[in-house]
């Protein structure tokens, strides 16, 4: 599905995990609780969709552009999102509140949305000597 144009597609609870979606473009589409869990959507663009509590464990999405969507409750979980924006106009349209980023590569993203008891903890591993 790489370079796919997706418009008002119901894919709520679809099984699309490790899914190539490059460069793909998603807009008005229903994803709730959809499984992307180590997928790779590099570039992707999703607009003006609901994720709700979409399992995206894993999910390799550098430089994605995510715009006015509705993650809440949606598992990033080890992530990478490098260099990724997920802003919404304003930023309160974009819901990330009570998802789980524990462990997501965030580094030169852009993060500007409601995110009231997400979970952004960085684990570092022990070390013993």
């Amino acid at each position: 599905m790489a370079q796919a144009r997706l418009l008002s597609v119901s894919l709520s609870n679809a099984n699309l995990a490790g899914a190539v979606l490059n460069g793909a473009s998603i807009h008005s589409c229903q994803l709730d609780g959809a499984d992307l869990s180590l997928a790779s959507g590099e570039c992707i663009s999703i607009t003006e969709s609901t994720m709700r509590a979409a399992k995206l464990s894993g999910f390799r999405g550098r430089c994605a552009f995510v715009r006015d969507c509705d993650l809440e409750h949606a598992d990033l979980s080890k992530a990478y999102l490098y260099r990724s924006m997920i802003t919404g106009d304003p930023p309160q349209s974009m819901a990330l509140n009570h998802a789980n980023l524990e462990g997501s590569n965030l580094v030169q993203a852009y993060l500007a949305a409601g995110m009231a008891e997400s979970n952004l903890e960085q684990r570092v591993p022990h070390t013993f000597a």
